[in-house]
């Protein structure tokens, strides 16, 4: 699927925002979601589309809690 400039922007600035909302640092926000360092720089660059589901996890993580419905 082809994402459009103005899409690989929102998607880069959500990443970035994530990122800094919860003062983290980019290698600090691989190691949570257990993904690569350049993946991440990658995604906040807008080189790679951002997984969105893991984005979704990664304040849930940052704030050491499980998502609902979680399951133990």
């Amino acid at each position: 699927m082809r994402v459009s400039n103005d899409q690989r922007e929102g998607l880069r600035r959500q990443v970035e925002e994530t990122r800094k909302k919860y003062n983290l640092s980019q290698d600090a926000a691989a190691r949570l979601l257990g993904i690569a360092k350049n993946t991440w720089v990658r995604w906040e660059t807008g080189k790679f589309r951002p997984d969105e589901v893991m984005l979704e996890l990664l304040p849930h993580l940052a704030r050491n809690e499980c998502p609902s419905p979680c399951s133990a």
